[in-house]
């Protein structure tokens, strides 16, 4: 599957280092949301958690996610992207409980601004 490219309005909301809301479901079927810091590696969007939340747990074995980029001074700007998470490693952190979800997009909805 070809991933799918990051807009620059997603590529600057990410860059600014604002938060994000990654929103996925639970094996009961039921919905869960979580403020996620974002980072990015080219057109792979980066997602920090610890080991044993809700988020590492679920997405291991449902990779499809949702996530919300706001920026922090005007949350109506924001980007809205669909995707399924590649790999969840915790390389590069050592001495930490954190690992790093790379997700591509699969597709993007239009960017909203006030």
């Amino acid at each position: 599957m070809t991933r799918a490219r990051l807009s620059e309005k997603a590529i600057k909301l990410i860059d600014g280092k604002n938060f994000g809301n990654l929103a996925f479901v639970m094996s009961d079927g039921s919905p869960h949301v979580s403020p996620v810091w974002v980072d990015r590696d080219g057109d792979l969007i980066l997602v920090n958690t610890a080991e044993g939340r809700a988020k590492a747990k679920y997405l291991k074995t449902n990779h499809r996610v949702a996530l919300s980029i706001f920026n922090q001074q005007n949350p109506y700007e924001k980007v809205v992207i669909r995707g399924r998470v590649l790999d969840m490693t915790n390389k590069g952190r050592p001495k930490t409980d954190t690992c790093t979800m790379g997700f591509s997009s699969l597709s993007m909805s239009k960017t909203l601004s006030a």
